[in-house]
């Protein structure tokens, strides 16, 4: 199974530090002060399903996702993802590509749209080491002048689908003009690489819907629910 190598080889001491010995691992960690090179690898993929629901969606919807590494230069890696929507979906179920940047500790570099929208998949790693019950913050901008504010706290652990991971909570905050985006939920990272095994994402949008022929707008309020899971 190839797996995303590019995603944080390098913050694994960090984040694991107090996880170790949980699953009785014996292998030495780095130390804080000594980072290993990336070891991004052109070819290497991931699949997940990505399942959404809410008010927009009420009968939900399932879309698969596969993440490619096409170019590494550096600590930087460009990934294309592939969203595939069901057929009888908007789209008719016709793939579409995004390419992303993304850097050896997970930060998304660069400033549109589809960027900020893998946010969802993605966790943005510290810089320094956290113990259990610590949080640390990540930044994603997007089209429009929005910036989407993340924080996230090592939890503890769990096995998820055979593979033993990292808990973390994520809460998410954004606003441009009259809508603001809130967030909160968990994502499990592979032990091994920091890569995501699952996620599950809460969302609320709350903003003002335009009004017609110069009347006044309406408050609207939705819901979303975003659930990744590993194939």
């Amino acid at each position: 199974d190839r797996v995303e190598r590019f995603e944080q080889a390098t913050m694994t001491p960090y984040l694991l530090e107090d996880l170790q010995t949980w699953f009785g691992r014996t292998e030495t960690v780095s130390t804080p002060t000594t980072l290993a090179e990336p070891k991004f690898k052109v070819g290497d993929q991931a699949k997940y399903q990505m399942a959404m629901s809410g008010d927009m969606m009420p009968a939900g919807i399932n879309v698969s996702m596969v993440s490619v590494v096409k170019k590494v230069a550096g600590d930087i890696a460009d990934v294309e993802y592939t969203t595939t929507p069901p057929a009888g979906a908007p789209g008719g179920g016709k793939p579409t590509k995004t390419i992303v940047k993304i850097d050896s500790r997970g930060k998304l570099i660069g400033n549109n749209s589809a960027q900020m929208s893998q946010q969802f998949n993605n966790v943005q790693l510290p810089e320094k080491p956290v113990k259990l019950g610590q949080t640390w913050s990540g930044t994603a901008n997007g089209g429009m002048g929005m910036k989407l504010n993340t924080t996230y706290k090592l939890v503890g652990s769990k096995v998820v689908s055979g593979q033993n991971c990292a808990q973390i909570g994520v809460t998410m905050s954004s606003s441009t003009g009259q809508m603001k985006i809130s967030g909160t939920g968990t994502m499990f990272l592979r032990m091994g690489d920091c890569s995501l095994q699952t996620a599950t994402i809460n969302v609320l949008v709350n903003g003002m819907m335009p009004g017609q022929n110069g009347a006044a707008g309406k408050p609207m309020s939705i819901k979303q629910k975003v659930a990744i899971t590993r194939q």
